[in-house]
């Protein structure tokens, strides 16, 4: 009867084992030394509650003769009760040294008593010191059997006395399962010393793993609201500060007064793709002109939103009345600003030492003169110019601005654009021809679905059909044709599109 009572404990104990095992291994996120050593004491005690299990199979099958097997598996029995115990005492000083300070002596005696444990159990195999087999499969105690229980009894002693030692530096809760941890296998091993007929032991072992268990969760279900709380303060803080930054990049943009009087019709859309952004655009009036640049700097984001700061800076130190109408000049004084703030040498050469960067911008600069006409030069960006009748594409010369490698200002080429009441000038950033989006290939029989670049066609083909209309409505078709091709793909860049009708004085 009892090896059936001890089966059905055993049972209902390596059932709760192995989902503590499968809970640990893939609820619990955070992987440290407590949660190492509660796999191993899971681990172990499977290992000992099968063996528990076979033990009492055999009992019942006394006629089967199966004293090797019994031998085995009642060494497994005792050899795992010490490890548990002895790995039980480890948790317990790893649990409280994350709380106080604890003297490192406890891990030596833990071990100590642990491998004494192992050694008289091993003594006992060939001496019969703890216990015997009979014939009948059944394990019968010697006269030192309770020497086998003094080893774990001893580790619930020092256990307790370092528990005593830093009660009062322990949180209640903490203090409260550690003892249910502690007491409720030793009070069974006690029993056991008195009667050994019901391993009350295996499932007391069980039952302290799962309140320990929950413990744990909970611990590190706190532990990860609080960080969640703190990673929300510092995205709070981090966000009002990019929030913040939008509202200076916004302002260093040129008021809409500047452009009502330098232009007789135009249109801005400056949409970043995060809060602040890598495109800026710039003016600067004087009496025989206006400057205008338009500007994409590399990446998107804090990072773009610093260059444009740069930018902004190096066209204020070098656009003066004297030689506004030289694009080409401002062009090469920029990049030689950016490339020693970058630490960029001449031709793109550096030290061996250097630790600068090959960041810039590409860059369209334009004086747009009272008569209407307009000087330009541009860095691998594009500027369209739409009479009504057709729409001219001028490339942006093949140099990026701030690499360095500009030696003189002949190196970039200077355009000029005579007046024309019917030119309306467009300048946009990558962000919207690079733009991918829901398109269909043609080149089969069957259509099929790829993500194609918004391109240069599609904007010809809006600003031409709409040149009659004001920039402003033009603007908001391009938007509306670029955000229906985008579809439900995400923005890869920032968004620039500056559009204007020079004033014909």
């Amino acid at each position: 009867m009892s090896a059936v009572i001890n089966i059905t404990l055993n049972s209902f104990a390596v059932t709760i084992t192995l989902i503590l095992i499968i809970s640990l291994r893939y609820v619990i996120y955070q992987r440290n030394k407590l949660t190492n050593f509660f796999f191993v004491l899971l681990f172990t005690n499977l290992i000992l509650l099968c063996s528990s299990i076979l033990l009492n199979v055999y009992g019942i099958y006394s006629n089967v003769n199966a004293r090797f097997f019994i031998v085995i598996l009642n060494f497994l029995l005792y050899f795992c009760w010490y490890v548990i115990k002895t790995y039980s005492s480890m948790y317990l000083f790893t649990f409280i040294s994350l709380k106080v300070k604890v003297s490192r002596k406890f891990p030596l005696v833990f071990f100590g008593i642990g491998i004494f444990s192992v050694v008289l159990l091993v003594i006992s195999q060939f001496t019969g010191l703890f216990f015997t087999i009979c014939e009948n499969n059944i394990v019968h105690r010697s006269n030192l059997f309770w020497l086998a229980y003094t080893g774990p009894l001893l580790l619930y002693f020092v256990d307790i006395v370092m528990l005593c030692i830093h009660l009062k530096k322990l949180d209640v809760k903490d203090t409260r399962v550690l003892l249910i941890f502690e007491l409720l296998p030793m009070i069974t091993f006690v029993i056991l010393i008195f009667n050994n007929n019901i391993l009350f032991i295996n499932t007391a072992f069980t039952l302290s793993f799962l309140i320990l268990y929950l413990k744990v969760q909970s611990m590190l279900t706190g532990e990860l609201v609080t960080l969640r709380q703190k990673a929300e303060e510092q995205n709070l803080i981090i966000m009002n500060g990019i929030a913040y930054a939008n509202r200076i990049q916004r302002n260093i943009l040129p008021p809409a007064h500047m452009m009502t009087d330098a232009f007789s019709d135009y249109s801005v859309i400056w949409e970043p793709r995060d809060v602040v952004g890598g495109d800026i655009y710039y003016m600067k009036q004087f009496d025989k002109g206006t400057v205008l640049c338009v500007c994409d700097c590399t990446g998107h984001g804090t990072s773009g939103a610093l260059l444009t700061m740069l930018v902004v800076s190096a066209l204020e130190a070098v656009v003066w009345p004297s030689n506004s109408d030289d694009p080409a000049g401002a062009i090469y004084k920029i990049d030689e600003k950016l490339a020693k703030v970058f630490s960029i040498k001449k031709m793109g050469s550096r030290d061996t030492d250097d630790l600068g960067i090959r960041d810039g911008c590409d860059i369209a600069i334009m004086f747009i003169a009272k008569d209407g006409s307009v000087i330009l030069s541009s860095g691998h960006m594009n500027v369209f110019i739409c009479d009504g009748k057709q729409v001219r594409r001028i490339k942006g010369q093949n140099i990026f601005v701030g690499e360095g490698r500009l030696t003189s200002k002949d190196e970039i080429k200077t355009i000029h654009i005579a007046a024309n009441p019917e030119n309306k000038f467009y300048i946009a950033s990558d962000g919207l021809f690079d733009q991918p989006g829901n398109g269909l290939s043609n080149k089969s029989s069957i259509c099929i679905p790829r993500t194609l670049p918004f391109g240069y066609k599609a904007f010809e083909k809006i600003i031409l059909e709409n040149h009659h209309e004001k920039q402003s409505i033009v603007s908001d078709r391009v938007w509306d044709e670029f955000e229906k091709h985008r579809g439900k793909e995400p923005r890869v860049d920032d968004f620039e599109l500056i559009s204007f009708v020079p004033k014909i004085g």
